[in-house]
């Protein structure tokens, strides 16, 4: 809808104070780079470049150091005499967005346009897309169902269900502090416990989490008791050891591993508490700096216990 490329049913879409809903796509000052590139094949690279120069009322001089200044800086020189069809992603994509940015467009849509690079290329490119968006001082909107590109590229993200917007903030408060059971599901893997409030005593939250436990916890807003709640925690938040921890300001509880899952950068540990409810624990492979030291040293069929601190996890609403 922003880029115009479907009408909204109702409201409106504001672009510097100027209503541009019933504006046609071309007449809004809006570029989309879409996660297929949309490259023309029978365009080659100069003449994919300068499509929408075209349409501008520039002289073609101007027009044409336009072009080789943005070939130049998107380093697509040694593609020029090159078949557009066969060059690879990483090049097709800095075709798709030296296209879009040499317009000089008010806001750049990204949909998904990572998607077709490989990992090293993708990180090559989240790079320079953040370099540009600062450089150019311009609105860079990135749709994706990736929340590892979420994270990385956006100052502010929003999380949307079926049109509905269901947070709007900056990744580190997302993720910190979901406002909903729907945001902190999808972000990232997460622990969920029904909860209810018991009491409120020396600033803690005195909580009773699935009618089985009970945990302190450190709240980071006021919280309606009249509410279904939810009790939630991070896998990574949650600490393993084969001692119970009783420094009061930790909850501890005592488990089973039954499931270990390495993954390289860390393991993820599934752990069955006495009552048989699962939950995930991750811990970063760090141990193998120590001299002789396992990179993991949890077993499946240990029993261990689990803590985390009062001030980790966070209630939700139902």
């Amino acid at each position: 809808m922003i880029a115009g490329l479907e009408k909204p049913d109702s409201g409106k879409i504001i672009l510097d104070g100027e209503n541009i809903s019933k504006k046609p796509a071309y007449k809004r000052d809006i570029n989309t780079v879409f996660s297929s590139f949309a490259i023309f094949p029978d365009n080659d690279l100069y003449q994919n470049i300068e499509f929408g120069l075209n349409y501008k009322n520039i002289s073609q001089s101007e027009k044409y150091r336009l072009v080789n200044d943005t070939i130049e800086f998107f380093e697509l020189s040694p593609y020029i005499k090159e078949n557009i069809n066969e060059l690879d992603n990483l090049a097709k994509y800095k075709i798709a967005l030296a296209r879009a940015l040499i317009n000089n467009p008010k806001i750049l849509i990204l949909d998904d346009s990572l998607k077709l690079l490989d990992r090293k290329d993708r990180l090559k490119m989240k790079y320079k897309l953040k370099s540009l968006q600062k450089k150019l001082n311009k609105t860079f909107i990135y749709i994706t169902d990736s929340t590892e590109n979420a994270f990385s590229l956006s100052n502010k993200m929003a999380v949307m269900q079926h049109g509905v917007i269901h947070q709007c903030d900056s990744p580190e408060a997302i993720y910190e502090n979901p406002k909903t059971y729907f945001v902190a599901s999808y972000i990232s893997n997460t622990n969920f416990f029904y909860a209810e409030v018991l009491d409120l005593s020396d600033d803690y939250y005195i909580l009773s989490i699935d009618d089985k436990l009970k945990i302190k916890l450190i709240s980071r807003h006021d919280i309606k008791k009249d509410r279904e709640l939810l009790f939630a925690i991070r896998p990574e938040r949650i600490m393993i050891s084969y001692k119970k921890e009783d420094d009061p300001t930790h909850n501890s509880f005592k488990g089973k591993i039954v499931q270990k899952d390495y993954s390289g950068e860390y393991t993820q540990y599934f752990i069955e508490l006495e009552y048989g409810k699962i939950i995930v624990v991750s811990e970063l492979n760090y141990t193998f700096l120590s001299s002789n030291a396992p990179i993991t040293c949890y077993k499946v069929g240990d029993e261990v216990y689990i803590t985390w601190s009062v001030m980790s996890g966070d209630l939700i609403y139902v």
